[in-house]
């Protein structure tokens, strides 16, 4: 049998006094027998995580699916399509079940019942009673809760108190939400964490565990055919094997002892549901004889969720039947909102379309629908893009690389879109606004960086400040900052922020690979070094953080190490070009000319509108004495900028050396008519005048030189002046002018 372990679930049930009435659904039967307001229920499944570093789970999508079988079961209460929101998998994201929450909460009335029911991972990144855990989302990523895709506890919790204090309604929750596999929290026991926090949020409340706090709960094959042992055996249980006296009701001490009968029997002992309460002998589930039957001869609940899932908008199809143009408005609207047309082009916009529709009387019942689909999707592509950064994806990280500020423009007003269609009271509203702010920051700094005008970065500051405001605790923002004071090189506060970010988010790679470019910027290559290893100890994976550890050593002369992990970067990214362009440098550095034109002929592939590649490649023909070669690269070089002085320089020097002085000399005066002020072309110019026996001329040109050149600095340094100065005639006339430049 294949297994896979998960940890301590928690089942919670708020139970509140109502008047006597009729209830449809899990009914709590007392000796004050409840009333009979309507079932509302939001069942979440997610087993397939988009995120590839947050492990999946086999059967918790079928768990949600049977659970929702089951309240449209007779057994169940037969709830209709109207009333229950199904998410699995893709379409649990942490929008969908943010609205669906908020969809209990317009809808659930005095006497009613609320029934949350989630079953995925659950994860803490730090012990801090402000961060007591979250339930991850589909779209949730693997290290930065933080940034979206994870629903907070506190805020879990409120909605529940809201429904069950405010709203003075029946509230059953349903978590299974602690399981076993490598997440953010794992070194910090952030599984654990969570189930402990979800007991505490429901303190004095009655408490199901599906395991010992040291014990792990199990899924697999050999349970209703692929379920969790412990949904397994408690829906069967709820759906009546637990009535043991038969009085056709299931009360907390019978679901107890058939639990306890059943699961540590499938386990091998392995597992030991624990509930607490200070009444077991509260009712909570009535049956229907028929379905217990049913379920005996094996019937799965399962099979009633496909239509379910199948209908979402069912109701809405209906009533707009006698409505032509309304229903052709919301078929537009479907389209619009599956094909990405959310604000543009205005005429056929997801958005027209719900200002059209919402304000029809045959829309009434349905305009919280339509408001609460275009909400999530606004948020959809912000989110995969936030999470895409969280993660420090290559291909993310080259969007922002390459300033391409054109594909985060819409992201601030599709956000604040979404804030606006949810209202102020609702709990995404102040995550939405603040990550508005984000992206304008963001695309202010972007277009800062392209444009080479920094007094955009002062304007996105003012807009990671509002976005702080309403999000204190957001790591992404701290980073955002950290940048940007990098750009303004305010080191200090740059390394601020980034202590932030980490602090924040501990397990998150790109503050610490940042930190390490602000501690290159400072040469404080020790701290460099330090921050370097810690950000690949987090994720060996970053190709940013493998680079800019292989800079750190590159910087300090350690090209051994500096090679290792420029070769780990492109491992992680074949298309990080950086790291192709430094080991060039490296190789050449070593005379291993071969892979030094390697490097950069990959280097030009990747980014063939850098001039820097093809000079390099260039620089290397040379080297290999391939003459003609590099003299092609050169003015290839120049056809990309013709006012790349570089190129003048290296076409000058290759006719210099080949005797055609007046093509070098014509290339020279290129470079100083773009450079004036730079004294090399000047000494390579009076060196040719001194060769064509020009003394004069030669000597106007050298006053120049020296002119520009007071201390001799250039003259004895310069590589591309290595040659001049071990020139006999050449000498002499500097011995002339300038006696003391050897000194």
């Amino acid at each position: 049998m294949k297994k896979h372990l998960l940890l301590f679930s928690v089942f919670l049930f708020v139970l509140t006094p109502l008047r006597a009435q009729q209830t449809k659904g899990i009914t709590p039967v007392s000796s004050n027998t409840p009333g009979s307001g309507q079932t509302w229920a939001v069942v979440v499944g997610v087993s397939d995580y988009q995120d590839p570093d947050i492990p999946d789970l086999q059967f918790a999508h079928r768990d949600a699916e049977a659970f929702a079988g089951y309240l449209q079961s007779p057994a169940g209460g037969g709830l209709d399509n109207t009333h229950i929101t199904l998410l699995l998998n893709q379409n649990a994201t942490l929008g969908n079940f943010s609205n669906a929450l908020d969809w209990l909460l317009e809808s659930v009335q005095e006497g009613d019942q609320a029934i949350i029911y989630f079953s995925g991972h659950g994860d803490v990144e730090k012990k801090l009673i402000s961060q007591p855990g979250y339930l991850l989302c589909w779209n949730a990523p693997s290290r930065v809760y933080y940034g979206g895709g994870a629903l907070g506890l506190p805020i879990f919790q409120d909605i529940i108190t809201t429904l069950s204090v405010e709203k003075k309604a029946r509230v059953l929750v349903i978590t299974d939400a602690c399981r076993a596999g490598k997440l953010a929290g794992t070194a910090i026991g952030g599984v654990q964490l969570t189930a402990a926090n979800l007991a505490k949020q429901y303190a004095n409340e009655v408490k199901i565990l599906s395991c010992g706090a040291e014990e792990l709960s199990q899924e697999g094959l050999a349970w209703g055919g692929g379920r969790g042992v412990f949904s397994y055996y408690f829906l069967n249980g709820l759906a009546g094997l637990a009535d043991q006296n038969k009085d056709g009701v299931v009360n907390l001490k019978e679901i107890e002892r058939y639990l306890e009968d059943w699961v540590p029997q499938a386990t091998g002992q392995s597992q030991n549901p624990i509930l607490k309460t200070d009444n077991k002998n509260t009712a909570i589930a009535k049956v229907d004889p028929a379905a217990l039957a049913a379920l005996i001869h094996n019937n799965d609940f399962s099979d009633l969720s496909n239509n379910l899932l199948a209908s979402n908008d069912k109701g809405v199809l209906s009533a707009l039947e006698k409505d032509p143009s309304a229903l052709a408005q919301y078929n537009d609207f479907k389209k619009a909102l599956k094909e990405g047309h959310l604000l543009q082009p205005e005429e056929n916009s997801a958005w027209l379309l719900y200002e059209q529709l919402k304000n029809k009387a045959v829309m009434g019942p349905f305009q919280s629908l339509m408001r609460r689909n275009l909400s999530a999707a606004l948020q959809d592509e912000a989110q995969q893009a936030m999470n895409a950064y969280l993660k420090a994806d290559p291909a993310e990280m080259r969007k922002r690389w390459k300033q391409s500020d054109s594909y985060y423009e819409n992201f601030p007003e599709y956000l604040n879109k979404a804030a606006e269609l949810l209202g102020e009271t609702h709990l995404q509203y102040k995550s939405l606004k603040a990550r508005a702010h984000y992206f304008t920051a963001l695309n202010y700094r972007l277009r800062g960086e392209r444009t080479k005008a920094p007094t955009l970065y002062n304007l996105a500051l003012s807009e990671l400040q509002e976005c702080l405001k309403l999000e204190p605790d957001a790591a992404y923002a701290y980073n955002e900052r950290g940048l940007l004071n990098r750009r303004l090189k305010k080191y200090r506060e740059a390394i601020t922020d980034f202590e932030q970010a980490y602090s924040k988010s501990p397990g998150w790679v790109l503050p610490w690979a940042n930190l390490t470019a602000v501690y290159h910027a400072l040469k404080d290559y020790t701290n460099a070094e330090i921050a370097g290893k810690q950000a690949i100890r987090l994720d060996s994976a970053s190709a940013l953080a493998q680079y800019n550890l292989g800079l750190t050593y590159h910087l300090i002369s350690n090209t051994a190490g500096a090679k290792t992990h420029y070769k780990k970067a492109i491992q992680s990214d074949p298309e990080y070009s950086l790291a192709f362009f430094n080991l060039g440098l490296i190789y050449f550095g070593e005379n291993d000319f071969e892979r030094a034109e390697q490097m950069w002929s990959i280097y030009h592939q990747q980014a063939p509108d850098d001039p820097d590649g093809l000079l390099n490649l260039g620089e290397t023909a040379l080297k290999r004495n391939q003459k003609d070669t590099a003299l092609s690269f050169f003015k290839k070089t120049l056809t990309l900028d013709p006012k790349y002085t570089l190129a003048h320089l290296a076409i000058g020097e290759l006719y210099l050396n080949e005797g055609k002085y007046d093509e070098a000399e014509s290339a020279f005066w290129r470079y100083a008519e773009q450079k004036p002020g730079d004294p090399i072309p000047y000494y390579q110019l009076a060196f040719i005048k001194t060769l064509k026996e020009q003394p004069e001329m030669a000597r106007q040109q050298l006053d120049k030189a020296l002119s520009l050149d007071k201390d001799y600095q250039v003259l004895r340094e310069n590589r591309h002046l290595e040659s001049l100065r071990g020139q006999a005639p050449f000498v002499a006339l500097l011995d002339q002018v300038a006696p003391g430049w050897k000194k």
